[in-house]
């Protein structure tokens, strides 16, 4: 916060996206797994760029975005670093397809980088404690059942990225980032996933645009991203979204601090409306009613 109050607001907001991994995971029992906040700042970087590169072929970012997202299906039903590439790196990568220079990408995942190295170091310092009970059943029951989940997703992403690579739109990994962030196996979850992030999504970029349009000040910056932070690690892993609504704002924040007039952020405001939208309602459509169907077409009859 202290970048963003003296007013480097942009490299400020950046580092506060990598402080977002140890918000969310919070400090683990054991000191040598809070190095996780680290990994996690290190992959949703790598991913940035992988999705910057892939931006300048737009057929072939496509068909990378698909791959990636089957890909990381398959690895999730079998180890628990496959969740991690599932749910955030190939989100990153539809995101790295809204930064079409490579350059920049690396300069902002060194930044979140640091940010989260920043909040590893803080989170050495409180004690350890005895570890809870073992983790969750896996996300898929079988091999094939994640196969299906894959080519779902990857085709509902590569549609988003698709359409808004081809109107050319200013921001085009952005629809199918929320498809990626939105859509989970489970469809009770997936539906109030979708809700809850629209609504979180609009308000966080509601209230850029509002600090942006009428009071762009880094001290009031710095104090609504913390109030955001600490909202972020009260919430931890519970379904109250603060999340997105954090990203939304810091996004916005670093995108057009210091660069946008008041029509280019106006504009901005309503295509991260929009894109927003239209990834959660192919989130809900490919995951709510292409995979169930899927899963009964296949499922043996007795």
């Amino acid at each position: 916060m202290a970048l963003i109050a003296t007013g480097h607001v942009v490299p400020g907001a950046a580092a506060a996206i990598g402080v977002l991994p140890a918000a969310l995971v919070g400090i683990t029992p054991a000191r040598r797994g809070r190095v996780l906040a680290v990994v996690i700042g290190a992959a949703f970087g790598i991913g940035m760029i992988i999705g910057s590169v892939l931006s300048r072929q737009p057929v072939l970012a496509v068909v990378a975005l698909f791959a990636i997202a089957l890909l990381a299906a398959l690895a999730a039903a079998r180890h628990r670093w496959g969740v991690l590439l599932l749910n955030l790196v190939v989100p990153a990568v539809a995101i790295g397809l809204s930064i079409p220079r490579p350059g920049e990408a690396l300069t902002l995942a060194v930044v979140i980088g640091l940010g989260s190295l920043w909040s590893w170091l803080l989170a050495l310092a409180w004690p350890a404690r005895p570890a809870p009970a073992a983790a969750g059943p896996p996300p898929f029951p079988d091999r094939a059942a994640a196969a299906r989940y894959g080519v779902v997703l990857g085709l509902a992403a590569a549609i988003a990225a698709t359409s808004s690579l081809a109107l050319s739109l200013p921001h085009p990994g952005w629809a199918a980032a929320a498809v990626l962030l939105v859509m989970r196996p489970d469809v009770g979850l997936l539906t109030s996933r979708g809700i809850g992030r629209a609504l979180a999504t609009i308000a966080g970029a509601a209230t850029a645009y509002a600090v942006l349009g009428w009071y762009p000040s880094p001290p009031l910056i710095a104090a609504v991203t913390g109030v955001f932070l600490v909202g972020v690690i009260g919430a931890g892993t519970s379904r109250r979204y603060i999340t997105p609504l954090a990203t939304a704002f810091i996004a916005l924040t670093m995108i057009l601090y210091g660069t946008a007039g008041q029509s280019e952020i106006r504009d901005t405001f309503w295509l991260r409306i929009m894109q927003n939208l239209y990834g959660v309602v192919l989130a809900v459509g490919f995951g709510a009613v292409v995979l169930p169907l899927w899963d009964r077409l296949t499922r043996p009859k007795p």
